[in-house]
């Protein structure tokens, strides 16, 4: 088939058919697998995700994931809160990895916040306009500044992730039992320091992935 765009085609009238069986996820799988184009979900570890416990379960391995709400500053309980969690609460050996992620994308957050700070009167559409155009900037480039001064004081979308997994190959009862408990310490711990959490689902994760940006999709 030397022609392209009847490659594509009969890739894109495969995938159609294979949807329209009965187990359309694994046959689509199948097709996909027989085609040149790289997967992207080849790339993610996780194989399943158990949505009564929360957790992942990887090819040899278990995890979860939690996004906390990022705090302004620290204090000396929160930072001895956070130092007690990771000395006493965490098994030994296993990494316990902390994902600080920062996007551009603050048009919707600008719109929330503007709406307790918005200008009124004959003028209000030109000052508001003005007001959305001066914190866009901002996310574009960065504030600006007086003379002299060079601080990269820019507007982010700033988000946390903590993740964990421990080497589990059967995905035992008591291996799950274990690592919801761990959850749930964690969890408590952070609460302690004044860290509010909540899990990172399977959908959750691929729109931290692709939707936020973290992967540039290709263009």
């Amino acid at each position: 088939m030397n022609n392209p765009l009847e490659a594509v085609t009969q890739a894109v009238n495969s995938l159609v058919t294979a949807l329209k069986l009965p187990d359309e996820s694994a046959k689509a799988n199948e097709v996909l697998g027989e085609m040149s184009f790289p997967q992207f979900s080849r790339l993610l570890p996780y194989r399943d995700y158990n949505q009564e416990s929360g957790l992942f379960m990887n090819d040899t391995t278990m995890g979860f994931m939690l996004e906390a709400i990022p705090i302004n500053g620290a204090n000396e309980s929160i930072v001895e809160a956070l130092d007690h969690m990771l000395r006493t609460k965490l098994p030994r050996g296993v990494p316990f990895c902390i994902h600080l992620m920062s996007s551009q994308l603050v048009g919707d957050r600008i719109e929330y916040g503007l709406r307790e700070f918005s200008w009124s009167g004959e003028q209000a559409e030109r000052f508001n306009a003005i007001t959305r155009a001066y914190y866009m900037n901002a996310a574009a480039t960065q504030f600006p500044l007086p003379e002299g001064m060079n601080l990269p004081l820019t507007l982010r979308h700033y988000r946390v992730f903590f993740s964990y997994c421990s080497p589990s190959k059967k995905k035992s009862r008591a291996d799950i039992l274990e690592m919801e408990n761990l959850v749930k310490i964690i969890r408590a711990s952070l609460q302690g320091a004044s860290i509010t959490t909540q899990a990172v689902d399977a959908q959750a994760l691929l729109q931290i992935v692709g939707g936020d940006k973290l992967i540039i999709p290709f263009c």
